[in-house]
């Protein structure tokens, strides 16, 4: 979830993004979105919402792999920064980099921050990255609109031991004309 000058980071993730991950994963509905707000339109069977879910389900303390299995994984987190100042997506990013080590298929939208050592990571243990063109425009919950959010530019990352996700994965970007690199440099 972008956050924009208003200091909103639940702003929804533009449809054709994440329409772009059930194209690479070639589903109609994720199994899970651990950061979902209320009023998102990504489909999927399993939704966390943060901490003050009734049910508890926040997406950082739960087990996506309990919740997933090897379904699908759209991850759009807040970003910007918590209350101490720490980068969510440091905190989202290694949430999401320690459950594809359990096996998880996982799509993550994030910021594209080369100098930061969650990038880094990322970079590292990605086995795909797909550089959107031009800034993506969020859509506000309360009002339905798009609206750029002032942020940097954006990527989405895959996590998947899946090949035929990793070759979907370049193949879907290379269409939308995004560029896309192969991850994990060992290939």
């Amino acid at each position: 979830m972008a956050r924009s000058a208003d200091k909103k980071d639940d702003w929804c993730t533009p449809p054709k993004l994440w329409k772009f991950g059930l194209d690479v994963f070639g589903v109609e509905q994720y199994a899970l979105d651990p950061a979902a707000n209320r009023r998102a339109t990504v489909p999927a069977i399993e939704s966390c919402y943060g901490p003050e879910d009734a049910a508890g389900q926040c997406g950082l303390s739960c087990d996506w792999f309990s919740l997933a299995g090897h379904g699908p994984i759209w991850l759009n987190h807040p970003w910007g920064a918590d209350r101490r100042g720490t980068s969510k997506s440091e905190i989202w990013i290694g949430k999401a980099v320690m459950e594809a080590r359990r096996g998880c298929r996982i799509i993550a939208l994030s910021p594209v921050k080369i100098e930061t050592g969650w990038w880094q990571d990322l970079i590292a243990t990605a086995d795909g990255i797909a550089f959107i063109r031009h800034r993506p425009k969020f859509v506000n919950p309360d009002t339905g609109t798009t609206a750029q959010t002032g942020w940097s530019a954006a990527a989405l990352s895959l996590w998947s031991p899946d090949r035929l996700d990793r070759d979907r994965f370049h193949r879907e970007a290379g269409a939308r004309n995004w560029w896309s690199i192969v991850g994990r440099w060992r290939r």
